[in-house]
């Protein structure tokens, strides 16, 4: 098993030596020092007056008296009584089921660093395992605990005896899909976030666990060797919600830590910017209230076009705001563990390609995507057409995922649409000879605007996505319609011109973080 392994590693790395050589990138050139500062000046001016803009448009009357959408009367730290936009569903329910978890994760914290010496290795796992189970009771409701530990067991019964991958597979989906699609009631309207969260988290980690299992029967000496790793895997406690990380990272990463130093002040440090991200986000609900205005269609379909963009450019930050905070605080735990949880989610207002933001945003799930759906379909071949299977298959599970409504199936295609767009470029600049023709005639600096102006198609693909999903079908086609079909196709207007040159101004600040990064 040991020499199949080994095989498999090197020949794993030889693929992956010879796809980077075939993929030699273009490597983005420094641009004139004035050139990049009118750039960042150009954004910088955008991101202040989609600030400003919004905010204006916050404190109009037919906002303020609640006509637009619903606003919830919040006490607010130093400044008192002031409205708050409670209209992010995930935001909301998070908030409020972060403060019930949170003594129960200080406490994890305590006992879990505290106690293994003192109990002894063996007597720590299972005092651990309870406390776990108790914690999980309490946050999640007896019943929905059950159903994962029953599903949980018919599926490693079914990777240890069977070895089925089919088997395990169907079992996750089925699941998922019954539980995200609402066939079978989980739990009441308020617990339904939390409950359908860790159904669907546990699945991955059961189905992680499972296929590693299948695919190395060293996982484990014996049955409940095995069932006592699958246990400790799906409860431990930061990883309950929101951070995925898969088995062949958590238990190596797990048999490590104790040979690890922590920097405690590095850690304590990371916990103090969680928090004030998060004191940031809940300011910002209390005076911009865009998430309430974008449930509005008849005020979005009659606003300014410039205020409509200004919605859309700050629901998207949002965004960001919002998962850097709820993968920030559990990944804060894991570090006060000496586990190394994946990084937070990649800042969406530097990226435009939207390949990176699957790669970077949530991390963990696309590592889960790549092991276990897109590599077992690419491999050995990393042939075009299954490489386009293990993408078309990912983003099924993606629907999956998040369920089969119309707003999703227009994300998750606009997506696909955004992603072969992307390999299509490079799979024409791959070429030697291509590569020479374009050093012969166009130099770097020159190649990186032409690529600048290009970017804006995928990156419109992508912005057009994401209406969609963060705010629905009836928002996404109130931009798709306003934006596209009224300012830039079949007329190309001048509202289409300055988004345009907005977009090439953003792609080239893009490239120059990339490429400093990089």
């Amino acid at each position: 098993m040991k020499r199949r392994g080994a095989k498999h590693a090197q020949s794993s790395a030889e693929i992956t030596s010879v796809e980077q050589k075939k993929r030699q990138r273009f490597k983005y050139p420094s641009l004139p020092s004035s050139e990049t500062a009118f750039y960042f000046a150009v954004i910088s001016c955008t991101i202040f007056y989609t600030w400003y803009k919004v905010f204006q448009l916050s404190n109009e009357p037919q906002v303020q008296n609640n006509t637009v959408a619903p606003l919830t009367k919040s006490h607010l730290w130093l400044i008192g009584d002031k409205l708050k936009d409670t209209n992010n569903y995930e935001w909301q329910h998070w908030i409020v089921w972060v403060r019930e978890a949170l003594p129960w994760y200080f406490l994890h914290s305590l006992l879990f660093n505290c106690t293994e010496k003192l109990l002894g290795t063996t007597l720590w796992k299972r005092f651990m395992i309870v406390y776990w189970i108790f914690a999980s009771w309490y946050l999640f409701a007896t019943h929905i605990v059950l159903t994962v530990f029953i599903a949980a067991t018919v599926m490693y019964g079914a990777a240890y005896w069977l070895r089925s991958k089919l088997a395990v597979w169907t079992i996750t989906l089925g699941i998922l899909y019954v539980a995200v699609e609402g066939i079978v009631d989980f739990a009441a309207d308020q617990d339904a976030f939390k409950s359908i969260s860790f159904i669907g988290y546990k699945m991955l980690q059961c189905l992680s666990f499972c296929l590693d299992l299948i695919d190395n029967q060293s996982v484990c000496e014996h049955f409940f060797d095995g069932f006592f790793k699958l246990a400790w895997y799906i409860l431990y406690l930061p990883y309950q919600l929101s951070l995925i990380v898969i088995y062949k990272r958590f238990q190596p990463d797990m048999e490590r830590r104790n040979s690890r130093e922590m920097n405690l002040s590095r850690t304590l440090l990371f916990g103090i910017r969680i928090l004030f991200w998060y004191c940031f986000t809940e300011l910002l609900l209390h005076h911009l209230y865009f998430e309430a205005i974008s449930m509005n269609v008849e005020l979005l379909t009659s606003m300014p076009l410039d205020t409509l963009c200004c919605i859309g450019a700050l629901i998207g930050q949002f965004f960001h705001l919002k998962y850097v905070v709820i993968f920030g605080f559990p990944a804060f735990f894991a570090k006060l563990d000496k586990m190394t949880p994946p990084s937070g989610p990649i800042c969406i207002s530097r990226v435009t390609l939207y390949s990176n933001i699957w790669r970077h945003f949530d991390r963990g799930l696309y590592e889960f995507f790549k092991e276990y759906i897109f590599l077992p379909i690419a491999r050995p071949s990393f042939r075009i057409e299954r490489k386009l299977a293990g993408l078309l298959l990912s983003f099924s599970f993606v629907l999956v995922w998040h369920g089969f409504r119309h707003s999703c199936m227009v994300w998750v295609g606009l997506n696909v649409v955004e992603i072969l767009i992307e390999n299509i470029g490079k799979v024409i600049y791959s070429f030697q000879s291509v590569q020479k023709l374009r050093e012969k005639l166009i130099s770097d600096q020159c190649f990186r605007r032409i690529l600048a102006l290009l970017q804006v198609l995928p990156l419109s693909f992508g912005l057009y996505s994401n209406y969609y999903f963060l705010g629905g079908s009836k928002v996404g086609k109130v931009f798709v319609d306003r934006i596209f079909w009224g300012e830039t196709y079949p007329k190309f207007k001048l509202p289409a011109v300055i988004l345009v040159t907005l977009g090439y101004c953003f792609n080239h600040l893009a490239m120059e973080i990339t490429s400093r990064v990089d």
